[in-house]
């Protein structure tokens, strides 16, 4: 059966009626065009064309806003809506009418129509992975057996919320600092690429040879100018190998990583932080935990943690208690174990892990002042090194000269 998922323009009629009217239907299946007609319309589709030019631009999809916010503001609109009244088909339309991005646009009004025909909105969702991740589609669901959609939708904002306030939080401690190392190095570069080749140029016509500092520097920074593409593939190579290598053996992550001195502890930290604050809100939602701890795991995008929180779904799907299953995967340090064991007795753990997101989100806030407190100097002394190194190749050989000319 032929499909198509573009704009159809639709000749119909009413039962009652032999006058014709055109109707436009966007982005819906050509065999569910005559569904969708009948339930919006209350009419008898005569015949339907698929219209040219709307197709989305498939560049759209690469170049769209941070997924993160857009999450935040769509399911924010979605619960103000559905709290309004507003049926979901209606909603979901009022949203995509207002998208910029061609190719959201075009998906969003997929959705619609999958929901008009009877699917589930969290059905529909589900199969969305480029817009929506799973975590989306397991709390909409439980919202849908509860009858609590627009709370649903509050809870996935505020998570998006949470984890871009975190994002944010981190990559502000670490801007100044990377802008200071980046125009130190940039300027170093220029001075080493372009201008101490060209000086060394003068000084062998002159006749004065270089010293041994600027012929390593020379050599250096030509090479990285002559080569700077292949520079860039083998840095790049580098990267992708350490991510295949941390992917198949995730316990490097633990045994290197996370030892760093306090880089590692404070990623450790935001990493439990995302999981403790995802695993929660999942758990409020009434999500199987298994499943729950699963896309927590994966919520925060580190192999070492999706491992060993696979094996701890499994042995909580044999019949293991939580907190037990958690101490047996190594990866929980003693205050989440403590907590995992009080709210699993006390039947309050969402509560509990919410105890350990305030305890760790104050944490990482000390400890990025900490971090960067601490990157100041190091940034300082890899700069003023470089420079000495730079100054030492220039100077030198001019007091050379100039002990030359004084013993004249």
């Amino acid at each position: 059966m032929r499909t198509n998922r573009f704009p159809f323009k639709c000749v119909c009629r009413k039962e009652e009626s032999k006058d014709t009217f055109e109707v436009f239907v966007m982005v819906a299946n050509i065999e569910h065009v005559r569904i969708i007609v009948m339930r919006e319309h209350k009419a008898i589709l005569i015949k339907a064309k698929q219209v040219k030019g709307h197709e989305p631009s498939k560049l759209d999809k690469y170049f769209r806003e941070d997924s993160d916010k857009w999450l935040m503001v769509f399911f924010r609109q979605l619960s103000n809506m559905l709290k309004a009244g507003l049926p979901i088909t209606e909603c979901l339309q009022a949203i995509a009418g207002t998208e910029t991005n061609s190719w959201t646009k075009h998906e969003l009004l997929k959705i619609t129509n999958n929901v008009k025909i009877g699917n589930s909105f969290s059905s529909c969702v589900a199969k969305q992975k480029a817009i929506f991740p799973d975590i989306c589609s397991m709390i909409l669901e439980s919202g849908e057996e509860t009858g609590n959609l627009d709370r649903s939708c509050i809870m996935i904002s505020d998570f998006f919320k949470g984890k871009r306030k975190n994002s944010k939080q981190v990559k502000g401690a670490l801007l100044q600092r990377k802008i200071t190392l980046s125009m130190g190095l940039g300027a170093i570069v220029v001075a080493g690429a372009f201008i101490i080749p060209e000086y060394a140029e003068v000084m062998k016509a002159t006749g004065i040879e270089p010293n041994t500092s600027m012929v390593i520097v020379t050599t250096t920074f030509t090479f990285l100018r002559e080569y700077w593409a292949f520079c860039i593939g083998w840095l790049l190579m580098f990267k992708v190998l350490v991510s295949v290598v941390i992917g198949k053996a995730p316990d490097l992550h633990k045994k290197y990583y996370y030892k760093i001195p306090v880089i590692g502890d404070l990623e450790y930290k935001s990493t439990m932080n995302t999981f403790c604050s995802t695993l929660a809100m999942l758990n409020d939602a009434g999500s199987p935990i298994q499943r729950s701890i699963e896309l927590a795991a994966r919520a925060t995008g580190c192999p070492y943690i999706i491992d060993r929180c696979h094996i701890m779904s499994d042995l909580v799907q044999r019949g293991h208690s939580i907190t037990d299953s958690a101490r047996q995967t190594n990866c929980f340090n003693p205050l989440i174990e403590a907590m995992l064991s009080s709210g699993e007795q006390s039947g309050r753990l969402s509560a509990m892990l919410n105890s350990v997101v305030e305890v760790y989100e104050s944490e990482v806030e000390t400890g990025l002042e900490e971090l960067t407190e601490k990157l100041q100097p190091f940034i300082l002394a890899i700069l003023a090194g470089i420079s000495v190194i730079l100054a030492y190749s220039i100077v030198l050989p001019q007091l050379d000269v100039m002990i030359g000319f004084s013993r004249l």
